[in-house]
């Protein structure tokens, strides 16, 4: 599988729906997994290689969302539905 379908299957197991759904919501970033550990802190849970992070703030006054990560060869891929 790649690394698109992995992350979409995972957003569906951990959050209903089918995997299509979340398919034109992920977004890629040179910054790596480990980097998203850094700033996010200790992944709340990880579904096989993505790694997701519950009611994140990214900065104050912002909405609050779930950030699911999986790492790529180049960086990662990521879904958020907060507030960027």
């Amino acid at each position: 599988m790649s690394t698109m379908t992995d992350l979409a299957a995972a957003l569906a197991q951990d959050r209903g729906g089918d995997a299509e759904d979340y398919s034109d919501e992920l977004v890629t970033s040179r910054s790596t997994l480990a980097s998203f550990v850094e700033q996010w802190g200790k992944p709340a849970r990880t579904i096989g290689d993505v790694a997701f992070w519950d009611q994140i703030q990214t900065r104050p006054g912002r909405t609050r969302g779930d950030l699911a990560v999986i790492a790529t060869v180049d960086g990662s891929l990521s879904w958020f539905n907060g507030e960027a």
